[in-house]
Order: structure tokens, then sequence, then C-alpha cells
């Protein structure tokens, strides 16, 4: 076993993990002085930038591009016979990954953040094994990430049983998938290879709704939207057993006969056959390795690490930020907390804390989804029925929705703000449509400044754009809707 010495080489900061927390940190205490070794055993930028956020989203918009193209006879933009070339979808969604992580590098260096190839384990709760070689640091922050969550009946083999990684970097597409698991991942696959051509999509979900814990009217617009374009659904549905040959693979599959859509089953259970099936069942704490044992750091009953509103563990000297700490697994909660570690290792009197009012949530499915703050359920159990008000505003009545919608369909989707009714108190905003996702930050930073749905609105939004439903659904909220008719309240 390696020891540390006075010999063993130093650093103030070692980070752990170089993805959207990581590097974020190691730039903004580099900027303060600070001296930050950043260690990565993969890819700098972790998972988001090389096999998850960044690459998904490149696939998504070819697919919805394509899906626009293939509708907009009726704008007079005539396009025919378009025609998928996976070899440069591929080359295309790597060079925008290499773009941004050489970008990334490059903000590193100039910063003077010494970065290190390698998996660390702590030998001490001071020093870490990187290799074969110690280091020494004055503050360590872990910022591994999440893994993907294994299914025992389904074990990922990247052949017929795949995750989300194997499907970004596919280069022939399948004729017949199966999705298991209708959260986000599950569902912007789903979405996504559908676009791209994907004949036949399903997807198996364990819980009565895809999008377990977004507000219900979100779940319900989704579920009609996916199934519409013949995407089939099996809700409350459990695999049992799997069956890998030749020609393909097969499920055998629990079903409620009364919670699939898309499908005209109506046994108790049934065998569904694909190319190949997508495991996206969520994910898990990345702590493997780590030597948390070692330094005797415990893990919670989820197998996460506890911290407090700075990121500290019970060692107050070692962080913990992002996925690992369990909680929303988005890397944008990653970044604001290493932001917040960073903070108070720089200064731990005035370092800002991690206490957000509500973190947004965006899913770039069909439609897209955008979600901050507490769906309707959430409010009603913690502040009662009768202290929950809504207002909901459709994009079929919003103009620029109108005039984005290349086949001349009412546009799909709304706006819904969740108040409180005694103080009009903001408490959450959750949209369904094209480019919400966009929309979410002025809600989130509303819900932040503890804003009243009478703040938004009687603020001035321009017209004609998307960002008119935020208000307008304030406006419906107050039963002062102009766009659309409410009758008289009694």
């Amino acid at each position: 076993m390696m020891h540390s010495s006075e010999n063993t080489p130093y650093t103030d900061v070692a980070i752990i993990g170089a993805g959207p927390g990581g590097y974020v940190a190691a730039i903004r205490l580099a900027q303060n002085g600070q001296r930050v070794t950043l260690i990565e055993q993969e890819a700098l930028g972790g998972t988001c930038l090389n096999w998850g956020c960044i690459p998904s989203k490149a696939f998504i918009y070819a697919g919805h591009l394509a899906d626009t193209l293939e509708k907009a006879a009726p704008m007079g933009l005539i396009a025919s016979h378009i025609r998928l070339d996976m070899a440069r979808l591929q080359h295309w969604k790597q060079t925008i990954v290499q773009r941004l992580t050489g970008g990334i590098r490059q903000l590193l260096i100039k910063h003077g953040v010494q970065m290190r190839e390698g998996s660390a384990a702590f030998v001490d709760p001071t020093t870490l094994a990187i290799g074969d070689e110690l280091l020494r640091a004055q503050k360590i922050i872990i910022a591994t990430g999440s893994v993907a969550s294994p299914l025992s009946m389904l074990p990922v083999d990247g052949h017929r049983i795949v995750d989300a990684r194997h499907v970004l970097d596919w280069h022939n597409l399948p004729n017949r998938l199966i999705v298991v698991g209708g959260g986000v991942i599950g569902v912007e696959m789903a979405s996504m290879m559908h676009h791209l051509g994907v004949p036949e999509v399903s997807i198996i979900e364990a819980t009565p709704s895809l999008l377990p814990g977004f507000d219900p009217d979100v779940q319900t617009l989704l579920l009609k939207s996916l199934t519409a374009r013949g995407i089939q659904v099996h809700l409350n549905a459990r695999v049992l057993r799997h069956h890998s040959g030749i020609e393909g693979i097969s499920l055998e599959v629990a079903l409620d006969k009364h919670a699939h859509r898309g499908s005209e089953k109506s046994s108790d259970s049934d065998l569904l056959s694909a190319d190949c099936v997508l495991v996206a069942v969520g994910r898990k704490a990345n702590t493997q390795g780590l030597g948390l044992e070692t330094i005797g750091l415990p893990l919670d009953d989820r197998g996460c690490i506890n911290v407090n509103c700075h990121g500290q563990t019970q060692f107050e000297h070692i962080y913990a930020i992002g996925d690992v700490t369990g909680g929303p697994m988005l890397a944008h909660r990653a970044s604001h907390m290493g932001l917040c570690a960073a903070a108070h290792i720089i200064d731990p009197e005035a370092g800002m804390a991690f206490s957000p009012m509500a973190i947004p949530s965006a899913v770039f499915s069909d439609p897209e989804i955008a979600s901050v703050g507490f769906s309707e359920p959430e409010a009603k159990a913690k502040f009662g029925d009768a202290q929950i008000k809504t207002g909901l505003f459709p994009w079929a009545a919003s103009g620029r929705a109108m005039a984005m919608s290349v086949d001349l369909k009412p546009p799909v989707g709304f706006v819904k703000i969740v108040s409180h009714a005694q103080t009009d108190r903001l408490l959450g905003v959750h949209m369904a449509g094209a480019h919400v996702a966009e929309l979410v930050s002025e809600a989130t930073l509303a819900i932040e400044a503890g804003a009243t749905v009478e703040d938004l609105a009687l603020t001035i939004h321009p017209h004609p754009t998307l960002s008119e439903g935020l208000m307008e659904a304030a406006e419906a909220l107050h039963h002062q809707a102009i766009h659309i008719y409410q009758p008289t309240r009694p």
C-alpha cells in the first residue's frame, strides 16, 4: 500500500472528475488563485459532453429537422426523398463534441489548471492515488457523476441490449427498437429514433405514466403525442425475461391491459420483439473505485454521498458535487454545485450556498418539455387543494407558435402555471411544445426572486414570441385571459 510523505506532490485543490461539475469548479477556483489539479479517467467534459447531453441533442436536432422538412409542403418548402446518412451524422456530431471539449481544454490550460489522466482513489483523507503516483491536496472535490443503472434481466451487451451511450455511436439504425424506461432518457431516445426513421419504436415503463414526477398535464400530452406518431407505449409494464437470437431479441412483458397505448394488445402478458433493446431505467451515483471505505466516508441508502449546502461531506475538506450526491441528476445542477463548492473553498465566510428554490428540467422529446418548481399534485400535497390555483395557455392560441406550424395543424402544447391562492406566489411552471426549454429560465428566475403571478402578467413580453405564453398563462390564472375565452367567473 502506498503512503504519503512530505515529498508527495501537492496541490491546493484536487478534483476527481472533469464533467460539467468538475471542470466548472476547476476554472472558478483557478480564477481565484487556487492551484488546481483536475483528474479524469475517460474524456474531458464527462458523460454530458461526450456521450450524453451534447451528442444526443445533436441527433435530436437532426431528426427534428428532417421531420419538419418532411411536413413543410403547406409552407411552400418541398423537400422530397430526404435520406439519412448516418456516417455523415456521426461525423457532424463528433465534430461538435470535439470543438466543445477542445474549447474547455484550452480554457483549463489558460487558467493554469493541471490535468491528470487516470482514475483516482483515496489513500488517506488528504492523499489520492492516481495510478502508481500519489497526490496530496488541501481540499478535494468528488465530481465523478453517475452511470447508467443496470437491469438484471437485461444485461447490456452492446449488441442486442444497449444503453444510450451505444445508441449515440450507431452507424446503422435498427428497424425495430424497444426502449425500456419512460423517463427523460427513454422518451428522448424514443423520439429521436422515430424522427431519424426507425419504423417501429416502443416504450416500456413500469409506472403508470411517462416522465414520472412531472406534472400530470405534461405527462398526458406527451403520451398522446407519442402514440399519435405511432410509438407504442406500455405503462405499468414489467420485463420478465428475454431471449436473444440471430434475428433479434424478444421480451416477455407483464402488461397492464388498460395502460398500454398504441397497441391492440389486451392480454396480461405479451412477447415483444425487436432488433435491439435500449435500457434507459435511470442512472446511479458513480462511487466505485474511489476508496471511500478506506477513509470511512459512508454512502446513503441510495449509494450517494451526503453533503451540506456548501458541498462538504463529513470531512470538512472533502466536497462532493453533482450526480454523486443524488438529487436531480442534471448537468446544470452539477455546475452550480461546483460553483458553490469553489466559492466556499475560496472564502468560507462569503461563499454562496447551494439552496435553490427550484431547479429547472428540460426534456428534448416530441413535444419538448420544460418544468420548474412544484407540479400541481406536489403543490396541493404541501399547501392543500384549496390553496392552489392554476392557469393554462395553449400554444394553439399563440401567433408565434402558429407561424411555426409548418403543416398548418394547431401547435401542440401549453404553458401551465401553479400558484399559491392567498399570496399569488409563483410555485411552478410546466410547459410542452416547441422550444420551451428556452423559456423555462424566465420562470426559474421568477421563482428564485419570489415573484407573484401578477408580476409575470404585468411584465411586457415582445410580440410575437413564445415567451408571451408565460404572460398569457399568468393572465389565465387570474381569469383575465385575452387570447383564449374563459367563461365569466361565478
